[in-house]
């Protein structure tokens, strides 16, 4: 049932997220020169999330995940896009982890000429929404871990509570225990204060007859 809110909630968070994502038109500097592209910032998503996003996103593609040396920038080798090109192209990716999230460019390096809406509007749309599906796969994926970290606290939680509960069972138990042990030692002590009462009498009676025969004594003399 859990599982179930879990996931009507995430598809929920999806489609507002989806709908709110902000895909920015970039020109920039990359191993390539200056070269046009999309931007986008995934609040909250850390950088090994955008990256499991973009596995993800891209599996079908079968291209090969490489890094550029001497750089922060990576790129999937011969990734095979139907809607794009016949041929083989590759996406160039660079993800920059910040205080509240991390943004992530994207390239399509078609053969040389790399993608942009002046050269194909219908293509960089495309682009535009491989980006928007990778910000909301990371920012599941960043859900998710938060929601494990939250239901670790609340395990927590419900597991003291319990121990809360058994420490007042046992409480409870060890007070109807001593409630018994009371009544017992009760009852012992009007035994007990019966026959200090006999006694006292018994010593009473005995002390007169010490007496008396100590009288017959010294009269005997």
């Amino acid at each position: 049932m859990k599982t179930l809110v879990q996931l009507g909630i995430a598809i929920c968070c999806s489609l507002t997220f989806a709908q709110n994502v902000a895909v920015k038109d970039i020109k920039t500097e990359m191993s390539k020169g200056m070269q046009p592209g999309v931007e986008v910032f995934i609040s909250g998503a850390n950088e090994d999330q955008v990256k499991d996003a973009i596995k993800d996103a891209t599996r079908k593609f079968k291209g090969d995940d490489e890094k550029i040396k001497k750089t922060d920038e990576r790129f999937i080798d011969d990734a095979r896009i139907e809607e794009i090109s016949d041929n083989d192209i590759d996406i160039h990716y660079l993800i920059k982890e910040e205080e509240k999230g991390s943004t992530l460019q994207l390239h399509f390096n078609m053969g040389g000429v790399f993608l942009s809406n002046e050269l194909d509007a219908r293509k960089y749309k495309y682009m535009k929404n491989l980006a928007q599906k990778i910000a909301v796969e990371a920012t599941q994926l960043n859900y998710e871990e938060l929601i494990k970290e939250e239901e670790k606290v609340l395990s927590g939680f419900v597991r003291d509570q319990k121990n809360a509960q058994k420490d007042i069972e046992k409480a409870r138990k060890d007070i109807e225990k001593a409630k018994k042990e009371i009544a017992e030692k009760e009852q012992e002590i009007k035994k007990l204060e019966s026959l200090v009462k006999e006694q006292t009498s018994k010593i009473s009676g005995q002390q007169d007859k010490v007496k008396e025969l100590m009288k017959m004594k010294s009269k005997a003399k």
